[in-house]
């Protein structure tokens, strides 16, 4: 028997009885390939490599995936928009944003990131283009008033 511990999605949960973890795998939530371990396991190993879990893997519907799970990223929706909002004090950040975003978007349309900050993404991404473009308008307005005074001094004091 024992403490048991296992890691489905990249989530480690834990700790469940053995009883818990047959229940949990009769019902589809842990499959084959998904992690477990407890003192005396040695190191983790799939489910199907335990033999403790060999009548409830038997029992478990099979698992319905569009997509294998290991290809489909998690979106970073939160940290595009963030960084789309960052580039308002640092147009840096929006550069950041801008690339991000796009990236992100492409790969959700091919299916291999999580589509469900589409929206998100999105709007990070349009700050980060707006603060790109404000941020280079300043730097050429610098750059002009720089020139425009220096060649103005060089007149004055001739």
């Amino acid at each position: 028997m024992g403490t048991w511990y296992c890691v489905v999605n990249g989530e480690r949960y834990g700790p469940l009885s053995e009883q818990e973890l047959r229940e949990w795998i009769s019902q589809g939530r842990v499959e084959r390939t998904d992690v477990v371990w407890r003192e005396g396991l040695g190191g983790w190993r799939p489910v199907s490599n335990v033999a403790e879990f060999s009548s409830a893997l038997a029992a478990s519907p099979p698992p319905f995936h569009a997509e294998p799970r290991s290809r489909v990223q998690p979106n970073r929706a939160v940290t595009v928009l963030v960084l789309g909002l960052l580039g308002f004090i640092c147009f840096i950040c929006g550069i950041i944003a801008w690339a991000m975003g796009s990236d992100d978007l492409a790969k959700m349309r091919r299916g291999l990131m999580d589509p469900s900050g589409e929206d998100m993404t999105r709007a990070g991404m349009i700050c980060g283009i707006v603060t790109t473009i404000l941020g280079a308008l300043a730097l050429l307005w610098v750059l002009y008033l720089f020139l425009f005074v220096t060649s103005v001094s060089r007149f004055a004091f001739r």
